[in-house]
Order: structure tokens, then sequence, then C-alpha cells
């Protein structure tokens, strides 16, 4: 099962019983964020056809003519936060579902550090702020 973890496209209460309901290995955290992810809150065009989107941090991108849901502001790294802080996970378990579940289901060589896998890999600090990043195992951002 597949859960935008934003507290918008699911409500936190839901997706807390989902976790417990279905169990950490059955359940994978996803995004659909579209290309407004990552940019301040602010109305842009341009971000879906013939439409301006407000993006918002609290209530996903919206269409300004109806303000109905066009889609999330959540990047993947903030998905991790959110298992962390907003559901209370450890960051084992964090990292089940947002990686080691999907590259799983997915039959992806990705998902969790094993040989034979990709190497893609996040590092974060204690606060869970972006330190480095690792594409195959070659260092793309960040320094050590």
């Amino acid at each position: 099962m597949e859960i935008v973890p934003d507290g918008v496209h699911v409500h936190p209460f839901l997706v807390e019983k989902t976790l417990r309901c279905k169990g950490l290995q059955r359940v994978a955290f996803v995004t659909d964020s579209l290309k407004g992810s990552g940019n301040p809150p602010g109305v842009y065009e341009g971000l879906a056809a013939n439409e301006n989107i407000a993006v918002t941090p609290d209530r996903g991108m919206r269409r300004v003519t109806d303000d109905a849901l066009s889609g999330s502001c959540l990047t993947h790294l903030q998905s991790f936060r959110n298992a962390v802080n907003l559901f209370g996970r450890s960051i084992r378990e964090a990292s089940m579902l947002c990686s080691r579940n999907a590259g799983r289901l997915l039959r992806l060589r990705k998902g969790h550090l094993a040989a034979g896998m990709d190497a893609d890999i996040i590092l974060l600090d204690k606060a869970l702020g972006l330190v480095a990043t690792f594409l195959s195992g070659e260092l793309l951002y960040g320094s050590l």
C-alpha cells in the first residue's frame, strides 16, 4: 500500500491506523510532488496547464480557481522527516517506509545497503538535515 504522508492527502490519524493494521513492511511512503515542490509559498504559472497553482506549505499544491488539491509539495526527504516527526517512527522504521519497502515492491536494486545494490544513499545529521547525497556510491552533494 502506498501513502503520501504529507498530512494533506491522508489525515495523519488514518496514516497511523494504516501502519498499525497493515504493518510497516506492507506500506510504502511515496510522493506525487510536482515541479512546484521546493518553491516558496506563492502562486505560480506554468505548474499545470492553463491553471495558476498556489504552493502552500500545509495544504499542498492547489488550483487557484477552485482551491482543489492539485498535488503535493512533499519531497521524499520531507516524507522521511514526517515519518519520524509526525508519525513517531524510528530512523530504521522511517527508512523502511521511505526506501526499503518501495525498492522491494518495485524489484529495484535500491532500498538498503548490501552487496549488489545500487548504493544510492543520503546522509542526514541528527536534526534530519541533508549532509550528503550519493548516487551509485559516488558523492554528488555535500562533503565528508
